[in-house]
């Protein structure tokens, strides 16, 4: 892609579509405290192993 046009990848399947849930989730959460509150507690029970 060209300077300037930002571009996210993520593979093909069922890992491939969680981790694009996982991307949209974070975009969303930037702009909406609901999705940042839940996405930031998953992200936090993530980090605990």
């Amino acid at each position: 892609m060209p300077p300037g046009v930002p571009v996210a990848g993520v593979a093909v399947g069922a890992w491939g579509a969680r981790n694009a849930g996982y991307l949209a989730a974070s975009i969303l959460a930037l702009k909406h405290p609901d999705i940042r509150e839940s996405y930031k507690a998953f992200r936090d029970k993530q980090s605990q192993g």
